[in-house]
């Protein structure tokens, strides 16, 4: 028997990766339980501990981006961070109008998923979400690594998309949601941890070719 936790930064594919293993007959996998909730550091280790220790003895995995933040204190037999290219992310973000706590989480996040590059590189596994949702051999391959009985003949098309507020960021910096040196910074800062963690890890750097891009905003304000 064996529990997993897969984390990102959010807005990656959680809730469809989770979906997707569920189908297993062998594996419970929940995305984002609601107890996973908790502003309170200390308080979400705790409980997502207890979480995963009354599964002992099952097959149970999480896909769930909101405990990021404390990943590298939890205590299951397998890990897992989802990367997605930057800009992507903050557009993402922005269109579901959850970018105004971000980036102190995301510091946060970062800081988690350098750790645990660090201790745990034999059990964690990097995923790219470009590859993820295009590459049916990939994501094969990924869920393979996490829970056994189930292969899919194509990718879901459970990928369900929000109403898009903005087409790029450009129109976020135009409406003054954001700025244009907001967004040049986090990129450039956030994808320099995330190669960073990649190469850490000993994951295949040619897998995110798309994930480390640094595409910027054209408008400056």
């Amino acid at each position: 028997m064996s529990t997993f936790l897969i984390t990102s930064t959010g807005r990656t594919g959680t809730m469809f990766l989770a979906n997707a293993m569920n189908r297993s007959a062998y594996w419970n996998v929940e995305h984002e339980p609601p107890t996973s909730h908790n502003d309170n550091i200390k308080e979400k280790t705790r409980v997502g501990n207890e979480r995963f220790a009354k599964q002992k003895g099952y097959n149970y995995g999480e896909v769930n981006s909101v405990m990021g933040e404390v990943v590298s204190e939890i205590k299951v037999d397998k890990y897992g961070i989802i990367f997605r290219n930057i800009y992507d992310t903050i557009l993402s973000m922005l269109n579901r109008k959850r970018f105004f706590d971000r980036e102190h989480k995301w510091d946060r996040k970062f800081a988690q998923f350098i750790r645990l590059a660090d201790r745990e590189r034999s059990n964690l596994i990097i995923i790219s979400f470009s590859k993820m949702t295009t590459d049916l051999s990939y994501f094969n391959f990924i869920v393979s690594q996490f829970v056994h009985g189930i292969r899919f003949e194509e990718i879901s098309p459970v990928m369900h998309s929000s109403p898009k507020i903005y087409l790029t960021i450009d129109a976020a910096i135009k409406d003054r949601i954001i700025t244009y040196g907001k967004v040049c910074d986090m990129i450039m800062k956030y994808t320099d941890c995330m190669e960073c963690i990649i190469r850490t890890a000993g994951a295949n750097i040619g897998d995110f070719e798309e994930e480390l891009k640094r595409t910027q905003p054209t408008l400056r304000e």
